[in-house]
């Protein structure tokens, strides 16, 4: 079905970081020295995937050579794989990060976070960052890192990265069933603003989630349902071979 052909609720989404062993090459403690490996292997679940094809595209945008490992089952075999060095290079979405990753391999140095991708705003095409403290300093938003080191952001690489970025990192959708009536929908939506302003909601999400929630009210999210489909060609290929 056509996505745009729901009537949607609200959203929520949530951040990702690509992350490093820090005994890759000769040493990584920064996307500096990242950026001075001549290639590494990355770990994921499988091609298709929104979480892999912003890690991979990252590297591509860096300028960086990788061997793409994939067929890892969940984040913790791949926090183990990188721990043990069968890997070189991860991503994880935030709740994995705090979970798995920070107490036990960053702060202990053996893990390194280099920077986080999160939604591109797709009225203003900035980036929403997360709060102070979400990440160690170190690591900053991706676009605010390729902006810093000078790489050009255009072309169907980086059309590709911004459609999966605004389009595909909000994975909690709520939609109003079809045939839902006009009073209905109002009062859903109504229930749903007034809800993530809740700060026992928010509580709850910090709980369970280790994250700021990042909501948006129906009116945006209609349009994340209608600019989808505004992608070219080229970067359509690009997606389909990732």
């Amino acid at each position: 079905s056509d996505p745009s052909s729901f009537d949607p609720v609200g959203t929520s989404s949530l951040s990702y970081v690509v992350l490093a062993n820090t005994k890759a090459g000769k040493g990584v403690r920064s996307i500096d020295d990242f950026m001075k490996l001549d290639e590494f292997v990355f770990g994921g679940f499988g091609r298709g995937r929104a979480i892999d094809f912003l890690a991979r595209t990252s590297f591509n945008l860096l300028g960086l050579k990788h061997k793409y490992v994939l067929g890892y089952h969940g984040q913790p075999d791949i926090a183990l794989a990188l721990q043990r060095q069968e890997v070189d290079v991860s991503i994880s979405g935030h709740t994995g990060y705090v979970t798995l990753y920070e107490k036990q391999l960053v702060e202990a140095g053996v893990v390194t976070p280099l920077y986080y991708h999160s939604p591109i705003d797709s009225s203003s095409g900035e980036p929403m960052r997360v709060r102070e403290g979400t990440y160690p300093k170190s690591a900053p938003n991706f676009i605010d890192a390729l902006k810093n080191l000078g790489k050009n952001i255009s072309g169907a690489e980086w059309d590709a990265y911004k459609w999966v970025s605004t389009y595909e990192t909000w994975p909690a959708w709520f939609f109003a069933p079809k045939g839902t009536t006009p009073a209905a929908l109002s009062q859903m939506r109504a229930g749903f603003n007034n809800a993530i302003k809740d700060p026992a909601l928010i509580a709850a999400w910090k709980y369970h989630f280790n994250e700021e929630p990042t909501f948006i009210e129906w009116e945006a999210a209609r349009k994340l349902q209608s600019g989808f489909q505004t992608l070219s060609t080229d970067a359509i290929e690009l997606i389909k071979n990732m």
